[in-house]
C-alpha cells in the first residue's frame, strides 16, 4: 500500500444515476486512498447507484450518504462542509 504512510483523507462524490461507472470508480478511489470517510451527495438517482453505494457502506463502514435535489454547486458545498479533514479528495 503505497499510501500506508498518507493521513487519511474525506473523499467527496456527488452522483446521479451513476451506475455504469460507479463500482469501479469506487473501487480505485478505496485501492488508492486512504479514506477515512466517503462523502455521497446523490442527486435522487433512478438506477441502482444507491444500492451500490450501499454495498460499499456495508464493506467498508465510512461511507455518509445524502441525497439532494440541488445544483451540482450546492450539492458540493453541502458535502464538503460535512468532511473533517483539512485535505479533501473530490471526485466529480
Amino acid at each position: 500500500m503505497r499510501w500506508a504512510m498518507m493521513e487519511a483523507v474525506d473523499v467527496v462524490m456527488l452522483t446521479k444515476n451513476s451506475e455504469r461507472l460507479l463500482r469501479q470508480s469506487l473501487a480505485s478511489v478505496y485501492k488508492n486512498v486512504p479514506v477515512d470517510n466517503l462523502i455521497i451527495v446523490d442527486g435522487y438517482s433512478t438506477d441502482r447507484t444507491v444500492e451500490i453505494v450501499k454495498e460499499f457502506q456495508e464493506k467498508y463502514g465510512n461511507v455518509i450518504m445524502n441525497a439532494q435535489q440541488t445544483q451540482k454547486a450546492s450539492s458540493l458545498e453541502q458535502c464538503t462542509n460535512l468532511a473533517q479533514h483539512i485535505y479533501r479528495e473530490l471526485v466529480s
